[in-house]
């Protein structure tokens, strides 16, 4: 197997099992666990972009501000980590959140109008709105992946087999289309995607959970 077909398992794997159980969690209205799992897989591809210089030191936090500042450019960096840190370590509140100046945090799924405001120290965000982003930007950074020569793919399925397996046993299954997950995300299977369609999907997915 070429680390381009490595790299294009991995893209359907954890598009099958990490936004696939996002959207699952949402259909079923567990709306916190979407935002959590949502939260953790901005992390994962964050440690497989490993977006720090070589000659610099990679802390977690970096690593994911860095991805947050390329990938998903929308967002305050800092602020999202914050957020993370809360409701991974503590479903509360996180000490990283002093530094980033938030009093607290604000999720809802029907009120896109809300979502990327700041108020009072307070920052909002909207289930449907978030979850697109992070499809969207996922699409992009393993499509950025498959432009890269072999040589160069090297250093990132290092990263990825020290996370994740890929392989083609029995009890994996990788699917072959992005229909296949979940009939919202069917757009992606165009070679012209739709973004404000799979949007679309996503928006009503919300409003119906």
């Amino acid at each position: 197997m070429t680390n381009l077909d490595f790299v294009k398992q991995t893209k359907m794997k954890l598009f099958g099992y990490a936004i696939g159980d996002i959207i699952r969690a949402t259909r079923g209205g567990s709306l916190m666990g979407a935002f959590v799992q949502s939260f953790c897989f901005v992390g994962y591809l964050a440690e497989i972009a490993n977006l720090v210089k070589a000659d610099k030191k990679s802390k977690d936090n970096v690593i994911y501000e860095n991805f947050i500042e390329k990938y998903l450019p929308k967002y305050d960096a800092k602020k999202i980590y914050a957020i993370r840190c809360a409701l991974v370590h503590t479903y509360g509140y996180s000490n990283s959140m002093n530094g980033s100046k938030l009093e607290g945090y604000s999720f809802t799924h029907k009120n896109p109008e809300r979502h990327g405001l700041c108020v009072d120290n307070i920052y909002h965000l909207n289930l449907s709105n978030f979850i697109f982003d992070i499809i969207k930007s996922s699409y992009c950074f393993f499509n950025e992946l498959e432009q890269k020569s072999e040589d160069e793919l090297f250093d990132y399925i290092q990263r990825i087999k020290a996370m994740l397996t890929v392989n083609n046993g029995p009890n994996v299954i990788i699917p072959e289309n992005y229909g296949l997950i979940d009939t919202v995300l069917s757009p992606m299977d165009s070679i012209d995607i739709d973004w404000r369609l799979l949007e679309n999907n996503i928006y009503q997915l919300c409003l119906n959970s």
